[in-house]
């Protein structure tokens, strides 16, 4: 049985693909759902109400999501959009879900609030890679995807 992991933020670098691959390489037991961004149109004609129904398409996908995955995974870097992220967080506090965070120890000040409301804290993939591990084995599965 497969776990459900949503991970949000920072969808400009390749952190989503190599957590997938190492966690693959590892053998757990955990399926990602990564969030999704709104694709943006050059189209001059693009009319303002085709682009927020777009965006409330994108928003209830990305809440299907994080609704049912167990764990929620935020990534903060110096690229990222904070308050996304930070809404992400919120998001998965308010309905009861595990919360990992992943940032790098010169992120810390910026952020010294996020550890004492997340599950666990990352400073690089491995030791999210080594949080996950632990948190698959000790949590039962709820699905098969």
């Amino acid at each position: 049985m497969y776990k459900r992991v949503y991970l949000a933020g920072d969808n400009h670098s390749c952190w989503q693909q190599e957590l997938q691959s190492q966690a693959r390489k590892a053998r757990l037991a955990i399926s990602f759902r990564c969030s999704y961004k709104q694709v943006e149109s050059d189209s001059i004609a693009m009319e303002a109400g085709s682009a927020m129904a777009g965006a409330r398409r994108v928003e209830a996908l990305n809440d299907a999501l994080l609704s049912r995955a167990e764990l929620i995974i935020v990534r903060f870097s110096e690229d990222s959009d904070h308050r996304s992220n930070l809404v992400a967080v919120a998001q998965a506090i308010v309905r009861g879900k595990s919360v990992m965070v992943l940032y790098d120890n010169e992120m810390a000040d910026k952020f010294s609030s996020i550890p004492r409301v997340a599950t666990a804290v990352a400073g690089d993939l491995a030791q999210l890679l080594s949080l996950l591990d632990i948190w698959s084995t000790t949590n039962k599965a709820t699905d098969n995807n």
